[in-house]
């Protein structure tokens, strides 16, 4: 990632969560077709968390890496133990 995209996700983490948790997930609905039922799946840039925290609820052993510190901690706080 370049330093100017870490820096805006840095800045803007609180409002970037909000923004994400305001809508579906659009990618939801292909996990189905995508994943085995229970595979284990590495979401990378994860983000607000919605999208790890949908695949953990819809039962796969969802994992999350986001290299933005504030990023992670907002999604952490939005999603708590489902991320």
């Amino acid at each position: 990632m370049d330093p100017q995209t870490a820096n805006f996700y840095e800045a803007n983490a609180a409002e970037i969560v909000r923004r994400y948790e305001a809508v579906e997930s659009p990618i939801e609905r292909y996990f189905a077709a995508s994943f085995l039922p229970g595979a284990r799946v590495m979401d990378i840039g994860c983000g607000s968390g919605r999208d790890l925290s949908r695949l953990v609820a819809n039962g796969y052993e969802g994992y999350g890496i986001e290299p933005v510190d504030s990023l992670r901690a907002a999604a952490l706080a939005a999603q708590g133990a489902a991320v």
